[in-house]
């Protein structure tokens, strides 16, 4: 395996458009071995990671690596039936050119990469039927498949149980050995004291501070970090010593106390951050831009926002949200009662391509299509609705390009109240409809997302910002 290389952050900072600073004046430099990022919830762990790892775009100052970046998502089930092998292969993309498929060599890659991680066995399993610990292993194999020498980790033992755990952390500690960089957020401080290496303690959005781990994985430290009492002790391990955590539940503190914390910190900006607000509309996605807010007169109104960043935001002045349809819908499931209350208080929610979790109350789940021929894939109107006023059905049911289909499934289970924009195939099932939930709205394309027909020289490109505009509305109705 290469050595690893160094990532580096200047004067960075984040924050969403017209909203407070996450972090800012971050000054960083991971020169490989293991660096873990410690911080309360809601603290901007993860879009910390993202933006050192490039997927999501700094507000300022730069990140900078000589390092080929293998990213590991927190584990989520796949909205399709892949195997194991093909999960795996597909981190090869980037060393297949375009039009080509994968070689002979790409396919032994992953079978070396499936036998170093432990789960060659998995390799015909589908990973939608895979435990939390298989699936995050098998993340992990997709980013090393890829010839990175820097692994970046968001929460990699999140939700698993106490083997899967030690598994996970295993191999992270044989990678680093072996010469991986390793990157990761985690909310167990025992974890980082296991791994060794350096840490990164972000305190608040101008108190971030890096050091080794026995520096900053301290009692006091971490007291402060989480408003509670955290207490270290040394236990005998098999004739060796070890140090081991545990907290004092009943310390609880209503709020988190100020940080004096030792050691080397990130330079960091004393300027305050006047409150502001959020957007009208925001576009969940995987990513800092899944490029479907522009090329609209309300694109102003519609900012992408990182779909792992929702639990740091406050919803109360946003009107809609469109939620793309790459998300991790386990990770919506999760979030099932945040998102009923945004919609039952008044929102607007679009969803774009194929919901297999119920994540909303009332929403229908996405059947793949049986279809022979063009005439199955064929889009019909239904109810009237202004998302799609002024679409002709023929623009939309085939296009050139690469999907070249407007979608290839439909929903079943309608809720009660809903309306059915367009059907599709010679049965007519529904693929598009609407319904009330409480004061709001939830919409439903079960297709490909809209944004692609923006540029389309025909009446589909006014479906986008026709939805954008129902999105950002308040009172009109389905």
């Amino acid at each position: 395996m290469a050595d690893h290389s160094a990532l580096e952050l200047r004067n960075a900072g984040f924050h969403y458009p017209r909203c407070d600073w996450v972090f800012r004046n971050a000054n960083l430099r991971i020169d490989g071995g293991i660096t873990s990022i410690l911080g309360p919830n809601g603290q901007g762990k993860t879009t910390l990671l993202r933006c050192i790892a490039g997927l999501t775009r700094l507000s300022e100052g730069t990140v900078t690596h000589d390092a080929a970046i293998g990213y590991v998502p927190q584990a989520s089930a796949s909205n399709f039936a892949y195997s194991v092998f093909d999960m795996v292969l597909m981190g090869r993309a980037k060393k297949v050119s375009a039009f080509a498929t994968p070689s002979r060599a790409d396919a032994a890659r992953t079978r070396e990469i499936l036998e170093r991680v432990g789960i060659a066995e998995l390799a015909t399993r589908s990973f939608a039927e895979l435990s939390g610990g298989q699936r995050q292993l098998v993340l992990i194999a997709r980013a090393l498949v890829s010839d990175c020498n820097f692994l970046i980790l968001d929460e990699p033992v999140s939700a698993l149980d106490l083997r899967n755990q030690a598994r996970v952390l295993e191999l992270l500690r044989n990678l680093a050995t072996e010469g991986m960089g390793i990157l990761l957020t985690t909310h167990h401080p025992d974890h980082v004291l296991h791994l060794g290496g350096r840490a990164v303690v972000m305190r608040s959005v101008d108190d971030i501070r890096v050091g080794s781990v026995p520096e900053l994985v301290t009692d006091d430290v971490l007291s402060e970090l989480y408003g509670i009492d955290v207490v270290s002790t040394t236990v005998d391990d098999r004739g060796g010593p070890r140090t081991v955590l545990y907290t004092r539940y009943d310390t609880f503190a209503d709020t988190a106390p100020a940080a004096a914390l030792p050691t080397e910190s990130i330079s960091m900006s004393t300027e305050p951050t006047a409150p502001q607000s959020l957007p009208t509309v925001l576009h969940l996605t995987m990513g800092s831009n899944a490029g479907m807010s522009g090329g609209t007169d309300v694109s102003a109104q519609v900012t992408p926002v990182d779909l792992y960043s929702l639990d740091e935001l406050d919803l109360t002045t946003v009107r809609g949200l469109l939620i793309n349809g790459n998300c991790d819908q386990i990770f919506l499931e999760r979030r099932r009662d945040l998102l009923t209350e945004f919609v039952t208080a008044g929102g607007r929610v679009a969803i774009m391509g194929h919901p297999l979790t119920r994540f909303l109350p009332g929403l229908g789940k996405w059947r793949k299509l049986q279809y022979f021929g063009p005439k199955d894939l064929a889009i019909v109107s239904g109810d009237a609705h202004p998302v799609w006023e002024g679409v002709d059905p023929v623009d939309v049911s085939f296009r050139r390009g690469v999907s070249g289909f407007y979608a290839r499934g439909y929903s079943d289970k309608l809720p009660e109240g809903a309306v059915v924009a367009n059907h599709i195939g010679r049965n007519a099932l529904p693929v598009d409809y609407a319904y009330p939930l409480g004061a709001g709205q939830v919409l439903v394309h079960g297709g490909l997302d809209v944004g692609v027909y923006q540029e389309d020289p025909n009446t589909s490109a006014r479906i986008f910002p026709q939805l954008l505009t129902w999105l950002a509305q308040q009172e009109a109705q389905v």
